[in-house]
């Protein structure tokens, strides 16, 4: 039985007892005569100590008690920390800690603690079993009032998580310059009540064999190389190869008729400015440096930079307002409130938000309805433009075109981590790459797939002259990208996922892998192989595909028509649907049996009655035996 003891003070507050003990004495008995018995009481004899002292002990006690465990998989464990308190006036000698129960362990087992002072130990819980495990720990010491100390345990064991990863292995063929998503689902099959399934997803990329097909073409004053492009025939530059390689440049004073350009944008297809002091806009070309367009959105003047989110375009003109545009139709489809003036802005697409400010301001996350959601204190003096980077490994980051002391000076690319709200240390200073420009800060933007499998960082540089610049902004080529969430908790009979894109850049067979970590004891590491076999000569008809595959539709956005390659290593009843963000089914462009082989499906952008559907994002779904594939695309007008 544990002795009872006053309520303790917490580990960390000493304070010393003393233990008073009393041991065996002397009695002297004393016999009255009996002229005095009148006045002794009836027990007529006297108890009277003679030697009484005082020794040092320890005193042990214990905190928490009792020592409760958060819920624990099966053959997984937790731990928490009992702190042993030693209140008396010797040391505590522990020689041993004993669980009455096999769940439960401590560590250390045998130590001393000081007078006045505690011992943290580290009590593990460990179910082999579900449902609950209550035992107790004997601390066994040198008090000698209590040797032995009894400490509650309590823990509740529940079933492991259980993964399922489809699919397990990735095989895909593409021509070059193609790409194609890959639909990578995570399962939690353990039965209900189990523990939630905790994972994360890393690529790894490697190249065993490359087949080198050299291209012969015209070559730029910026670039050293090309390759094509599969799209319309444009070509690309394929300098790229590490941080900050020129892809395009443009001198815009050429291209629009003047100089003030100032803000940029990139919708996927075409380059965007603004003329900070009227109410142009141009629509470029920036694969071959041409203006396709200028125009303007009525009752709309001044901006500075802009920003897109896949179906519209926003901006600022340094003012407390953020303009929502349709740069298809030419019209201002809404104003957003913004508690800073907006010159950079940049669209946040995890927070479906907008990162703004002006100068000095820290950028301010501002809703869709004009509320704060976050600031960025970067301690820069001369922002000019932004832009919200989903792409680069560990972010997502915010990127900042800063002006510094202005013309003549270093104009600066800055990278902050917006899990952190800390910069990373990446920069870049442009002016560099155009000394005779004397230019300084304009607008920022990022995205992908310029140059196929690769980031670009791309904006305006405002001088004399304006240039529109695309940089390289990922550390060589990309063939296989993660696109989504690389991490997650799962509950039982619940799944996530994420995509596998695979870009088809130089002839040759890439292998790679996805390999996923989680909490399943029985399965931590699961692996899916990848492989690419980038070959020329698809389309021929005596090459049969071995599995079945469609492709990332081309262009993507697009205007008027897109392109989707599909395979068929057999016969199957092949479905090819699209549908608007509504779940609701505007146009069927495959619905029949087929023969193995290698396809093709263009959309024109219109519905099955004929007509054409707005700018926006559309499902695309694919289904052909077995198969089945959803992948997203935008229309443009």
């Amino acid at each position: 039985m544990k002795t009872q003891r006053p309520q303790r003070e917490l580990p960390g507050r000493k304070k010393r007892f003393l233990r008073i003990a009393t041991f065996p004495f002397f009695v002297i008995f004393i016999f009255n005569s009996p002229s005095s018995a009148q006045n002794l009481p009836t027990n007529h004899h006297k108890f009277i100590p003679v030697h009484t002292y005082v020794v040092d002990a320890p005193s042990i006690s214990a905190y928490p008690d009792p020592l409760v465990f958060d819920t624990t998989a099966v053959n997984q464990q937790s731990s928490e920390t009992l702190y042993v308190l030693n209140q008396g006036n010797a040391d505590l000698v522990v020689s041993d800690i004993v669980s009455t129960h096999p769940s439960f362990s401590a560590s250390p087992a045998q130590f001393s603690v000081l007078p006045g002072d505690s011992e943290a130990v580290t009590v593990t819980f460990a179910p082999a079993a579900a449902g609950p495990h209550t035992g107790s720990l004997a601390i066994l010491s040198n008090d000698p009032i209590t040797p032995e100390y009894n400490v509650s345990v309590q823990g509740q064991g529940i079933d492991p998580p259980v993964i399922a990863v489809d699919p397990e292995m990735i095989n895909v063929s593409l021509a070059p310059g193609y790409s194609t998503d890959v639909p990578v689902t995570i399962s939690n099959t353990a039965p209900a009540g189990a523990a939630n399934l905790d994972w994360s997803a890393e690529v790894f990329l490697t190249r065993v064999k490359l087949r080198v097909n050299p291209y012969s073409g015209p070559v730029s004053n910026e670039a050293e190389a090309h390759h094509p492009r599969a799209v319309e025939g444009h070509t690309y530059s394929l300098v790229a190869e590490a941080f900050w390689d020129l892809q395009y440049s443009c001198n815009l004073e050429n291209l629009t008729g003047a100089l003030g350009n100032a803000g940029a944008e990139f919708d996927g297809v075409y380059g965007y400015t603004t003329r900070w002091a009227s109410n142009l806009l141009h629509k470029l070309d920036v694969y071959t440096c041409t203006l396709v367009e200028e125009f303007s959105i009525p009752g709309v003047t001044g901006l500075r930079d802009l920003a897109y989110d896949g179906a519209y375009m926003y901006g600022g003109a340094a003012a407390n307002t953020i303009y929502q545009m349709d740069f298809t139709t030419k019209t201002l489809i809404g104003a957003i409130p913004s508690p800073v003036a907006v010159r950079h802005i940049a669209y946040d697409e995890g927070a479906d938000a907008f990162w703004v400010g002006t100068w000095d301001t820290p950028p301010t996350l501002v809703s869709r309805t004009g509320q704060v959601l976050a600031t960025l204190n970067t301690g820069l003096t001369a922002q000019y433009g932004s832009a919200y980077d989903k792409w680069n490994i560990g972010g997502p980051y915010l990127w900042v075109f800063d002006q510094g002391s202005g013309a003549g000076a270093p104009q600066l690319f800055h990278q902050y981590d917006l899990n952190t709200g800390t910069a990373t240390g990446l920069s870049y200073d442009v002016a560099s790459d155009f000394p005779a420009s004397a230019g300084i800060a304009g607008g920022l933007w990022i995205s992908v797939d310029i140059v196929p499998g690769r980031i670009s960082l791309g904006g305006v540089l405002q001088g004399t002259p304006d240039i529109y610049f695309v940089y390289e902004e990922s550390d060589g080529p990309v063939w296989m990208r993660l696109i989504g969430d690389d991490s997650g908790s799962i509950a039982p009979g619940d799944a996530d996922g994420f995509i596998i894109r695979l870009f088809a850049m130089g002839t040759g067979l890439y292998q790679g892998s996805v390999v996923i970590s989680s909490n399943d004891p029985a399965t931590p590491v699961f692996t899916i192989p990848v492989t690419l076999d980038v070959i020329t000569g698809l389309g021929e008809e005596d090459e049969l595909p071995t599995t079945f595959d469609i492709s990332w539709n081309y262009p993507n956005p697009f205007n008027p028509g897109t392109t989707l390659d599909f395979r068929l290593p057999q016969v199957a009843n092949v479905k090819l649907e699209i549908y608007n963000v509504l779940g609701q089914k505007v146009r069927t462009l495959v619905d029949a049996q087929m023969q193995p082989g290698r396809y093709k499906a263009i959309w024109d952008g219109r519905n099955d009655a004929g007509a054409a559907l707005s700018s926006g994002m559309y499902i695309c779904r694919f289904a052909a035996g077995d198969f089945e594939r959803v992948q997203k695309m935008i229309l443009l007008k």
